[in-house]
């Protein structure tokens, strides 16, 4: 975990109020891969129905604004 936060905290920010079993569980290398997809909007409550229906567990876990400082922001 450690070591994931060493090579990309400087490009996160977390939040006020963001306990820090959310930072660990960010940088957590049993949650490194291919977990995320990126997809306009518009289809995300589509997408994540049809991926509840196959019974998979899915949600919807951020969204793309404007580049700011920091690359990943968590609230």
């Amino acid at each position: 975990m450690q070591r994931n936060r060493n090579h990309v905290g400087d490009y996160v920010e977390f939040k006020p109020g963001v306990h820090f079993g959310m930072e660990e569980l960010l940088f957590d290398p049993q949650t490194s891969g291919g977990l995320l997809v990126s997809l306009p909007a518009s289809f995300g409550r589509e997408v994540l129905k049809k991926l509840e229906a196959l019974g998979m567990p899915c949600g919807i876990v951020g969204r793309i604004v404007e580049k700011v400082e920091k690359e990943i922001i968590v609230e």
